[in-house]
């Protein structure tokens, strides 16, 4: 039995119990079991593992979950190599989950920085539908599969999306402000447009308040440390002028909402006046949604915030997870050279921009959000290889002046595209799907 300084776990009910590494040999064996495997002895070995991360994660004093235990047990099942139990795991994990969900009743909330539970839903899901690793998505492509998994997670987002507009209509007596926020390329216009038509199928409205018309004047902006205008940060928008017009909106009261002109960088003399009616909802969709200071005046209570991030889980040819941020930049390097006359050596290099700001601004507020989304698909890097290979493999193997921090994530993205297989768009796709957003063929742009 392995050591550990871990003494105790805490319950979902937070009653706590003795850490017991019998409970995880025996969840382990069990799993185990169920796909023809009884050996008692390798359950040790890998609850011995499952310890160990526990002790590397935790410092002496701290209490796990009970979530964050079977996380583990989970992780360490699947990079150990064994899919099939870890699979077993995770669907009895599942099943156990949603019995007590219909017990109780669901909450998406992330319940924390890290939405460990979303996480884990995906690749639960991703397991099961044998899309979770890089060789995984080889045998799919060749073997003509990949269209099946393409409709299958399309319908799955959309089952969620489902969720989310349910959960707005049963609140429709006392939400008067929804919010959809999320780092760059996380899929936010596609989300939001296909939630305000669930929304209108009951009777609701969505009205859009543009926050892009709510930024200083350009004289007023803040600056970065290179003397440049930095438009990522929310101090670069007028937050008491919009928390004012937010205050009086879902009291009832018409604003003049201003217009922001980017060519002058300034604010137009003319206005649009916007007033909630009865079955509308004001509606901000921005990078910074979860941001306190951008809603501070607005009471809780009447805030329904959706966060959404492309919380891809795949596992590359090494056992290493692809990074979320990667697909990100991979996303918005295909939108904006498609559709924005944007290089991706330019958006490339100006990547370390967006991740400072969302480190700061963004990411320490995901456990505020009512609702965690993943907008990624499993599928979607075989879509980018063949509009970015050539780029990364001369980017990455031909460093001419490049910056250390755009140098490093062209070589580990090159090294990627090099194991994922190509796959042409698909007509599987939906023209609705969140990946219309980077791949052009959709109805949202």
């Amino acid at each position: 039995m392995a050591r550990t300084h871990v003494r105790r776990v805490r319950k979902r009910d937070g009653t706590l119990r003795p850490f017991d590494q019998e409970r995880i040999t025996f969840a382990i064996y069990k799993a185990a079991a169920s796909v023809g495997g009884r050996n008692q002895r390798r359950s040790r070995r890998l609850s011995d593992r499952v310890v160990m991360t526990v002790d590397d994660r935790f410092e002496e004093g701290d209490i796990p979950t009970v979530e964050e235990i079977q996380d583990i047990i989970e992780e360490v099942l699947i990079t150990a190599g064994h899919v099939k139990t870890a699979r077993a795991y995770i669907v009895y994990r599942e099943s156990r989950r949603s019995a007590r969900e219909q017990s109780k009743g669901a909450s998406r909330a992330s319940h924390g920085p890290v939405p460990h539970r979303t996480l884990w839903d995906t690749l639960s899901w991703n397991v099961r539908n044998q899309c979770h690793t890089v060789d995984e998505l080889r045998k799919l492509v060749s073997s003509g599969s990949l269209d099946k998994v393409i409709r299958s997670s399309e319908a799955r987002f959309d089952r969620e999306l489902d969720a989310v507009a349910r959960e707005i209509a049963d609140k429709r007596d006392s939400v008067r402000l929804a919010i959809v926020a999320g780092p760059s390329s996380s899929g936010k216009t596609t989300t939001t447009w296909r939630i305000s038509e669930k929304l209108a199928r009951k009777g609701i409205e969505l009205v859009a308040i543009n926050v892009d018309n709510y930024y200083r004047n350009l004289d007023d902006q803040p600056r970065d440390d290179r003397g440049d205008y930095d438009y990522e940060t929310p101090e670069a928008i007028d937050l008491p002028l919009l928390n004012e017009h937010l205050e009086r909106l879902v009291t009832g009261k018409t604003i003049q909402s201003p217009i922001f002109d980017f060519k002058s960088g300034s604010r137009t003399e003319e206005t649009i006046p916007i007033r909630l009616e009865k079955n509308q909802i004001a509606l901000i969709d921005t990078l910074h949604g979860m941001y306190k200071g951008l809603t501070v005046q607005i009471p809780e209570e009447v805030k329904y915030k959706i966060y959404i991030e492309a919380l891809l889980q795949l596992l590359d040819s090494q056992g290493e997870w692809v990074r979320f941020t990667d697909l990100r930049l991979m996303r918005r390097m295909a939108r904006d050279s498609k559709h924005r006359n944007v290089s991706p050596r330019q958006t490339l290099e100006h990547w370390h921009y967006v991740r400072r700001s969302e480190k700061k601004h963004i990411l320490p507020y995901v456990g505020d959000a009512d609702f965690v989304l993943n907008g990624s698909l499993p599928y979607e890097l075989c879509l980018y290889k063949p509009m970015l290979k050539e780029f990364f493999q001369e980017y990455a193997l031909n460093p001419t002046e490049a910056p250390e921090d755009a140098l490093e994530r062209a070589q580990r993205i090159h090294s990627l595209l090099e194991q994922i297989p190509e796959a042409e768009s698909s007509d599987a796709i939906s023209k609705l799907s969140v990946v219309r957003e980077f791949i052009g063929g959709g109805v949202i742009q």
